[in-house]
This record gives structure tokens, C-alpha cells and sequence, in this order.
């Protein structure tokens, strides 16, 4: 059922339009969404989705795939008709180059104002030791933003914590350890992140280390910077694409093995301190077809966001379009799921939890 659901998904796409929708056009299917590995937050009644704005890749030799250096905001009221507001960001015109990817919107009630974080390489390439996180401002939740830094993390300085995987080879934990002691003198590096926040705190979350570790460090009061509180986690596992939330008390860090845009199985692990011991617990897709299980539904982690009307946590995840050397990235969609607890209170999806955009909150 689901490959099928996909299959429609995948063909309805085809005929999108490779431009930017216009500003205030309105899209009536999710499916047709310009806007990737982005996130929401909710205004006034609406979901506002911010995301990559790609383009089709014809030189698909070049790293970028497709990325226009822009990110691109769409709002809707019910998850299904959403309502273009243009691209909030353009970097294209700075002469730094940079890949710009993972767009990550929030709100700071101390400072009324909206901030994105997002992860940055300068000249499009991705050199051992560099991986900055960005950071744009706005008055306004629609834009437009300015951009106003970037940063690598605790420059000079060590984390306060180094939690170690017990379920990997040591010589992972080595490895791990020599990335993070080299990158100390000019900042950790900065690779796919995510936000969190709570009580007034905001975090980021980001594969670091050259993939060998997960860092978490926390935002200053404005949002706008990076304080020198961090922590290593799970040293020696291999994670991107991280996804954190909170519930009933314990955190929860959902992200994937480090493939690429191919899709591979989404692990999860869990603390009941954002900055202490994180243990891996298990995998995020449970069916007993292998292959959604591999896959993660054909799926990479994106972002999670809450139901306005129930509070159900949704996770949202990367359907990336592969094929044909990657030229048709900028076609790729959503999948969108409930996420679901079991008898471990562990979060999982199954075929199940997995819905339209529209009927997900239901």
C-alpha cells in the first residue's frame, strides 16, 4: 500500500513546475511543496513551513544538486492548502558560495523576534574541519530575514560532557575523538543540525565530528549565537539528519546512519537531561516488510512538530527523489506519520501512523 502511495506521489510530481511558486499562489497538494528538509512553527492558525528551495539539477555532476541557496516559506491552515509567501532568504548573490541546507525556524518570546538556523559550507565543498551553522533574523515570521552569522561551535574550547557509545567498535570512539581534538582550535564543526526549545532555552542538534558524533549545544538568551555549553553523545555511532523532541519527561533524538540522500534505518535514542547521557534504544521504523524497515518508509528525518487541535507529535520525513544522478532532487516530497509509543514508551512509525499531510492531526 504504502509503495503504491508512493509511486502516485512520485508521479504527481513529475509535472511540478521547476520555478519558484509565485508569492501569495496557492499550492493545493502538499505533494507539489518546493521546500525540503525544513521545519514548522505555528502562528495565528497557521503552520508555517520553511524549507530548501532547490532546482532541477541538470549538471548533476556538481555537489550542490540542485541547491538554490535559498530558503523558500509556505503557510497553510490545515496541513493541505498553503499559501506561497516567497523565499524569505537568498544567498545566492554572496560571494562565500555557499551550500546552504536544513533550514530551521523559531520564535524568541524574550526578543519578539524570528530566527533560522541552517547548515552552512562555504564554496560549496565540504573540507574535514568546516561545517558552520548560519543564523538569519526578522521582525516578522514572514520575512524578510537578514543574515547575521555563523558560527563553529566552542572555539578553544572542550565540552562538558563526552558520552561514549557502548555498542560500536572502540576504534570508532578513537576516531571520533581525534576529529573532535583536531577541530577544538578553530570550533567544532557544524553538519546537518536541528532546533529544540523549551522554557525560554533553545538548542541546537547537529552531526559533528565527521559524522562519528552527536553534539547538542546550547543557544545564548537571544537565540542569535552559540554559548560554550555543549556535549558529545553517542561518539563512535554515525548519525545525521537529527530530529529532538520531548515527551512525557524524557527527551528523544530520532536520526538516521550516514547515506546520503539514500535512505537507510532510523535509530533512536533517549536522556532525561537535553545536555547528559544519551543512549541509542532501538530503530524508529517498525513493519514487517524489510524493506520499510531499511528505508525508514523511503524516508530520511526532516523535523516533528505538534497538532495545533491535539498536541500529536508528527514526525515529518525527506522522500528524496535519487534517480538519475540526484537531477531531480528538487522533486522530492514529505512523508508525514503520527509518531507513536510502545510498550517501552520508545516512539516509533509503522505503516499505520503514516497519513496525508491533511489527516494527519486527526
Amino acid at each position: 500500500m504504502l509503495k503504491s502511495l508512493l509511486k502516485i506521489i512520485f508521479t504527481m510530481a513529475l509535472i511540478s513546475v521547476n520555478a519558484q511558486a509565485n508569492v501569495n499562489s496557492t499550492v493545493n497538494d502538499p505533494d507539489f511543496l518546493n521546500s525540503h528538509s525544513g521545519n514548522i512553527i505555528q502562528k495565528d492558525g497557521y503552520y508555517y513551513l520553511f524549507g530548501e528551495y532547490r532546482v532541477d539539477n541538470t549538471e548533476w555532476r556538481t555537489r550542490n544538486i540542485g541547491n538554490s541557496q535559498k530558503i523558500t516559506l509556505y503557510k497553510s491552515k490545515d496541513l493541505k492548502t498553503w499559501i506561497s509567501l516567497g523565499n524569505v532568504l537568498d544567498l545566492s548573490n554572496d560571494n562565500r558560495n555557499f551550500e546552504l541546507e536544513r533550514p530551521k525556524a523559531i520564535y524568541n518570546k524574550k526578543t519578539n523576534k524570528y530566527l533560522i538556523w541552517f547548515h552552512l559550507q562555504p564554496n560549496r565543498k565540504f573540507t574535514r574541519g568546516i561545517g558552520l551553522a548560519g543564523v538569519a533574523i526578522s521582525d516578522k515570521i514572514d520575512g524578510p530575514y537578514k543574515f547575521i552569522g555563523m558560527y563553529q561551535i566552542g572555539q578553544g574550547q572542550q565540552a562538558e560532557k563526552s558520552v561514549y557509545s557502548s555498542s560500536v567498535d572502540q576504534k570508532w570512539q578513537k576516531l571520533s575523538d581525534k576529529f573532535y581534538n583536531d577541530f577544538i582550535p578553530n570550533g567544532q564543526e557544524v553538519h546537518d543540525l536541528n532546533i529544540f526549545s523549551e522554557d525560554g532555552n533553545a538548542y541546537l542538534v547537529y552531526s559533528a565530528e565527521e559524522g562519528y558524533a552527536v553534539q547538542i549545544v546550547k543557544l545564548d538568551p537571544t537565540f542569535t549565537k552559540p554559548t560554550n555549553q555543549f556535549v558529545r553523545v553517542l561518539i563512535g555511532e554515525r548519525h545525521e539528519a537529527p530530529v529532538l523532541f520531548k515527551h512525557n519527561g524524557k527527551y528523544f533524538l530520532i536520526s538516521s546512519g550516514i547515506t546520503g540522500y539514500r535512505n537507510n534505518t532510523a535509530t533512536v535514542a533517549t536522556s532525561t537531561n537535553i545536555l547528559g547521557d544519551w543512549k541509542s534504544v532501538g530503530i524508529f521504523p517498525k513493519s514487517s516488510n524489510q524493506d520499510d524497515v531499511d528505508t525508514t518508509f523511503h524516508s530520511q528525518p526532516a523535523f516533528y512538530f505538534q497538532c495545533k487541535s491535539n498536541n500529536k507529535i508528527i514526525y515529518v520525513g525527506d522522500v528524496w527523489r535519487t534517480a538519475e544522478h540526484f537531477k531531480n532532487l528538487w522533486q522530492s516530497q514529505y512523508i508525514w506519520s503520527e509518531i507513536k509509543f510502545d510498550e517501552n514508551s520508545l516512539p516509533y512509525m509503522d505503516s499505520e501512523t503514516i497519513s496525508d499531510s491533511s489527516k494527519v492531526c486527526e
